[in-house]
């Protein structure tokens, strides 16, 4: 308890001393501490068969050798604790790199998914605008003509892509309302 060594040169007489350790032949015993950061985490017995064997520097010697063996108990532990640790870091790793795999196709899917809905939506702006050229053959090219001016002033005026984009498709759509409007009107002169 006190965590220091208890020493016992005529063990035969001492208090709690065990008869089959004596009629073993046991005459002297030094019970040591083995501590860890000064804590007591068990001990270690020696004995012999010679009465008062175990003088100061004896005792000094078997201290050092079971502070030794704290010490490497402690290292033992601090050990486990770094290879247990180093194996939860590499479990979290393979669980990172997995879940950076399964976003990285989910991201390639969604991008190829994204360019379909881009040539989709191009291709139902191109149907549309040859729709309205259809209805009205004197404007014939007037939509692309205008799409390119205002994709090159957007350009001019620094636009971002999307912006670009956005009023590319404006202007490719800016006369559809001609859909609905009557043939006749369209292409009566003066109209």
């Amino acid at each position: 308890e006190r965590g220091e060594p208890i020493v016992s040169n005529d063990y035969a007489s001492s208090p709690g001393a065990m008869p089959d350790i004596v009629a073993a032949g046991r005459r002297s015993s030094v019970i040591l501490p083995i501590k860890i950061s000064n804590r007591v985490l068990g001990v270690v017995a020696v004995g012999s068969q010679v009465v008062n064997h175990f003088t100061a520097d004896r005792v000094r010697l078997l201290t050092a050798i079971s502070d030794g063996m704290g010490a490497l108990l402690e290292n033992a532990r601090l050990q486990e604790e770094e290879r247990l640790r180093v194996l939860e870091l590499a479990t979290a790793n393979q669980q990172l790199q997995s879940e950076i795999a399964v976003r990285t196709v989910a991201e390639e899917q969604l991008q190829q998914a994204l360019e379909r809905m881009r040539l989709l939506l191009d291709g139902i702006v191109r149907a549309m605008a040859s729709a309205v050229e259809v209805r009205d053959p004197y404007t014939a090219g007037h939509q692309q003509r205008v799409a390119q001016l205002a994709l090159a002033i957007s350009r001019r005026m620094g636009l971002t892509e999307d912006q670009q984009e956005a009023i590319r498709i404006a202007a490719l759509l800016h006369d559809v309302g001609k859909i609905g409007v009557p043939s006749e009107l369209l292409t009566k002169p003066g109209a």
